[in-house]
Parts: structure tokens; C-alpha cells; sequence
């Protein structure tokens, strides 16, 4: 009898080690990409919308599917300021979700999914230096059924001195909210 009771006691060890390891692992996963962002981004807080996604759901997204999707770089100062305003933006008007990729690495070494997205994005995008078309950083479509209905990337040929820091005054944060704004509300109307 005290065989069983060790073994019993044992076996609901190691299914209570279970149980809690499958949680807290869960748990972690869910806020992974939030905290992964705020991290790269200083200037978000845990309220923010961006999910992390892998380069070809996104390059499927443009090409079929429907959403708001932001390439960026955290090192790029410019996305820091741009993530904020954006994320603002976002939670005022209920958008839930906007698929976000960090495009350094996929840029750099010009890998498959990011040349299909710049043959989706061509007629939207500039040339580098090379003379190829390339996705410059901070970057913002809103895509319906494969549609691009807005496209932003103002920000990312900035005079170099000029921070973001000494460009984003009060009346530019606003009249860059309000274009925004705009995307969303055409985007919305759109679903």
C-alpha cells in the first residue's frame, strides 16, 4: 500500500509538473511577440497591436489577403517614433492587429520572400543604390483582397540632420495622426 501511495503522489507530480509547464509556456508564447516589440521599440508600452509574422504570410497577405501590415528595423530611430504614432492610431480607432517584420535580415540577403514581395510592392517602391527596387524603412500598407488601398513611407528618406526627435513637433505628430487616421478609416470602410 505505501508502493502505490509513493507511486500515485509521483505520477500526480509529475502531471501537476506537466500541467503547469504547459501553461506557463502557453502564456509566454502569447505575449512573446508583444514584449519582443516593446523591447525593439522603446517608445511602445505592452498596449500595442503588432504581431510578429514570418516573411511569407505576409508576402501572401499582400498578394491575396487583407491587413495592415508595417516593416521596420528597430535600429532605424525614424521606426521607434513611427511605431508610437502608429500604434496610437491603432488603439484609437480599434484596429486589433497589424502584422509587423523586422525586413533588415530578408533585405540584406534578398531572399525569396522578399523578392516576392518587392515584385508585389514594385510599382509602389524606390531603387537603392544599386538600382534595385527596395523596401525603405519605416514602411506601412493596408491591403484588401490582395489590394494595396494605402501606402506610406514618408518618413524613411529623412535628411540625415534631422532626427526624428527635432521633426516630430506637436503639429507634425498631429497631421501625421491624421493621415493615419485617414489610411484606417478607408481601410475600415473597405472591409
Amino acid at each position: 500500500m505505501k508502493k502505490l501511495n509513493i507511486i500515485l503522489v509521483t505520477l500526480f507530480a509529475i502531471i501537476g509538473a506537466i500541467l503547469i509547464y504547459k501553461f506557463t509556456v502557453s502564456d509566454k508564447n502569447n505575449n512573446s511577440s508583444v514584449t519582443k516589440i516593446t523591447n525593439e521599440y522603446t517608445m511602445l508600452g505592452e498596449n500595442n497591436v503588432f504581431k510578429y509574422e514570418s516573411i511569407d504570410l505576409i508576402a501572401n497577405t499582400l498578394s491575396n489577403g487583407t491587413g495592415i501590415i508595417f516593416f521596420c528595423i528597430p535600429e532605424n530611430e525614424w521606426c521607434n517614433y513611427y511605431a508610437k504614432y502608429l500604434n496610437d492610431v491603432a488603439v484609437e480607432n480599434k484596429i486589433d492587429e497589424i502584422l509587423y517584420l523586422n525586413i533588415k535580415q530578408d533585405r540584406q540577403y534578398n531572399t525569396s520572400g522578399y523578392r516576392k514581395i518587392i515584385n508585389t510592392l514594385k510599382n509602389y517602391l524606390y531603387k537603392n543604390d544599386e538600382g534595385n527596387k527596395s523596401i525603405f524603412v519605416p514602411n506601412l500598407i493596408f491591403v484588401k483582397n490582395g489590394n494595396i488601398s494605402s501606402f506610406n513611407n514618408d518618413t524613411c528618406f529623412m535628411d540625415n540632420n534631422l532626427t526624428p526627435e527635432n521633426y516630430y513637433t506637436i503639429e507634425k505628430i498631429n497631421e501625421f495622426k491624421e493621415t493615419l487616421t485617414n489610411y484606417v478609416i478607408k481601410y475600415k470602410e473597405e472591409l
